[in-house]
């Protein structure tokens, strides 16, 4: 879990005086063109990052990021110096003209010389090392794509090629599967240690003669446990191997204590399992809701599918909006407890998709931190003034 608690950045676009700001689960900055808003998301995004490379182009002069990550509060501080030594920019000039050869843009990528001029400095009460390092987070520039690959793997240094627009779309729908393919690696190895947790206290149960030799979950109601028992079952490669009628097992279920904890076991891992999947059934519903044409948008094992009775979509002939629209609540769901750095996100979304995106975002994910950057007074329509900061 991590958090930007607040701010203050100086010098931000020219500015004589600082900017500081305390942020909420929710803050959405807004102002006109020039006013920063871009440049403020970058900091903050560098700042998470704990690197100075995305700062290269950014006027400001000096900026403080205050960080709460799980309880450990610790602050990041930069001073951006004029990089006028003759070598920095021989350096600069001769990586433009091989990224302009390769037929690559040019984002001023020094690697550890631009770090070395503008370093992210971490203080706070921890262990330095704990504190110091990238902290998960999702940003998404006005780019989208373009940006979200320069990202690349990991630890690696950003790149980006110059793609027409088919292949614009693709990397889209690959950016789309990859985000989702990352969230549902994590899900499902929680469903596995739930599952491995319950198969545990089914042994206990049955190994303990249900004599209260651990402690127990409250006992279900019968109707209540049954589509749970059905559920898990159908879900499992050896559920055609039980197959039990159902009033046998609710004979069963009232004249056995063991048969009781046993199902009870099981139906609370299923509960478990349609807990951690919520996330994905909510996106399935409101997109399926917010698209037109009777699309149905399906979240299964590591691919997002789109239909309309009954045939499939490619995703890279979703609208302009719907795409944006998948993107921003997938991004929201991957950053789990973490936050969520979006500028300008109407971009091409409708104005009743405008008004619904941050009730969206937060029914998706209500533990992820938004912090946006928009022009359009419709994304800020019901939210309250606390949630709002003018720049």
């Amino acid at each position: 879990m991590a958090n930007i608690v607040q701010f203050e950045v100086n010098g931000l676009g020219g500015r004589k005086k600082s900017i500081k700001r305390s942020l909420r689960e929710t803050t959405v900055f807004w102002g006109v063109n020039g006013s920063g808003k871009t440049s403020l998301l970058k900091i903050l995004h560098s700042a998470l990052l704990d690197d100075a490379t995305p700062l290269i182009r950014v006027p400001f002069t000096s900026a403080r990021v205050v960080i709460d990550a799980g309880g450990d509060v610790f602050m990041r501080e930069i001073t951006k110096r004029e990089l006028r030594s003759p070598s920095v920019v021989r350096r600069l000039e001769r990586a433009r003209e091989l990224a302009m050869a390769r037929g690559q843009v040019y984002y001023g990528d020094l690697g550890e010389d631009i770090n070395a001029a503008l370093p992210w400095n971490t203080t706070g009460n921890g262990e330095p090392e704990e504190q110091e390092g990238p902290i998960q987070h999702g940003y998404l520039p006005i780019s989208r794509v373009s940006e979200t690959r320069r990202r690349g793997p990991r630890g690696s240094r950003p790149t980006m090629e110059l793609v027409d627009e088919a292949s614009f779309d693709k990397l889209f729908a690959g950016e789309i599967q990859r985000l989702w393919s990352d969230y549902n690696a994590r899900a499902l190895a929680q469903i596995s240690i739930t599952q491995e947790l319950g198969l545990a206290n089914v042994f206990n149960s049955v190994l303990a003669e249900g004599r209260g030799k651990r402690h127990l979950p409250e006992e279900m109601d019968f109707s209540e446990a049954f589509p749970l028992i059905k559920a898990f079952f159908s879900g499992q490669r050896m559920g055609r191997m039980v197959n039990i009628p159902e009033s046998t097992l609710h004979k069963n279920y009232a004249d056995s204590q063991l048969v009781r904890q046993v199902v009870t076991d099981i139906a609370t891992v299923q509960q478990g399992i349609e807990k951690a999947q919520e996330p994905q059934r909510k996106i399935e519903q409101l997109l399926s809701d917010l698209y037109s044409g009777g699309k149905e948008v399906t979240l299964q094992g590591r691919a997002v599918s789109v239909s309309a009775n009954g045939e499939a979509i490619p995703l890279e002939s979703l609208s302009s909006g719907e795409k944006q629209m998948l993107q921003l609540l997938l991004e929201t769901l991957a950053a789990g407890n973490a936050p969520v750095i979006i500028d300008e996100p109407e971009l091409s979304l409708h104005v009743d998709w405008q008004r619904r995106l941050v009730d969206c975002m937060r029914i998706v994910n209500p533990d992820a931190q938004l912090i946006m950057a928009t022009h359009s007074p419709e994304v800020m329509a019901f939210l309250p003034d606390s949630m709002i900061s003018e720049l």
